[in-house]
């Protein structure tokens, strides 16, 4: 199984970005291992493999998310957008004061 033997991590690493670039199936189960075994290098000291984990665990998710654009039942409509959206209040309720700076910014800006 991939990332139980830590001579192979690299090699593992470069097993899964391959078959994320070249989008071979991967299990549901097999993609929830990953995410949890990468999940464990994030506590880690080494930066180069802490970045290397969020990259593919962000790889795997943005994947689903395309995929399931892909096959959505209910695909959006042109004429909804949005606008006049107000970003700070949006940052307030996240608990991100001040994210834009002062004066503010909306989608209009």
């Amino acid at each position: 199984m991939l990332f139980e033997d830590k001579k192979r991590f690299h090699s593992d690493l470069r097993l899964v970005e391959l078959g994320i670039k070249k989008r071979w199936p991967i299990s549901d189960q097999m993609k929830s291992h990953i995410i949890d075994s990468l999940n464990e290098f994030l506590d880690g000291d080494n930066a180069r493999v802490k970045i290397k984990a969020i990259e593919i665990i962000v790889s795997l998710e943005a994947q689903n998310q395309r995929d399931e654009l892909k096959h959505a039942t209910h695909p959006v409509h042109p004429s909804h957008s949005v606008k006049n959206v107000d970003m700070d209040a949006i940052a307030r309720d996240l608990g991100l004061e001040n994210l834009f700076g002062e004066g503010g910014r909306s989608v209009d800006d």
